[in-house]
């Protein structure tokens, strides 16, 4: 199967290329990311008008709080990916907003995978230590000291 991904802001100029004059080929897999609503209510109705047999949405980064659901209601579209930005400049990316999308993808039926959680916004008990001073077993000082450099040096912290 052949997945074309990179459809980000050019989705309209690709797509022209792939003009069959049919219904699209059976192992191409189209998929459009739209990391806000502004980008999905722009790139998936040109996803949905297109040639297409097989087509997915990719929103990660995720962005913002985006309703699908009048997409996915066509039942055209066959998969759904989210997930956060990776980086140490990771922009924020709220939990909520992925679970929405996920209870959107049941109703219509549509699968659905959460990829990244990097840029996750930390909410109370996720991914925090018990206590302030709390280390992993067995970590030097010296060896906690070279991590903290490092992270340091590549502005991680």
């Amino acid at each position: 199967m052949i997945r074309l991904h990179g459809l980000q802001p050019e989705i309209h100029i690709i797509l022209t290329y792939l003009q069959t004059g049919g219904d699209g080929w059976d192992l191409v897999t189209i998929c459009s990311t739209c990391e806000n609503q502004d980008r999905a209510d722009y790139r998936l109705p040109i996803l949905l008008e297109s040639p297409i047999k097989h087509r997915e949405i990719i929103s990660e980064p995720m962005l913002g709080d985006i309703d699908i659901e009048k997409y996915l209601a066509t039942g055209l579209i066959e998969h759904v990916t989210c997930g956060g930005e990776s980086g140490s400049k990771a922009r924020p990316c709220d939990f909520r907003w992925i679970q929405d999308v996920r209870r959107q993808c049941i109703r219509h039926g549509v699968s659905f995978y959460f990829k990244r959680k990097n840029g996750i916004i930390e909410r109370e008990n996720y991914n925090k230590p018990k206590s302030e001073d709390s280390k992993r077993p067995g970590t030097t000082p010296e060896k906690e000291k070279a991590i903290t450099e490092a992270l340091k040096h590549f502005n991680m912290i």
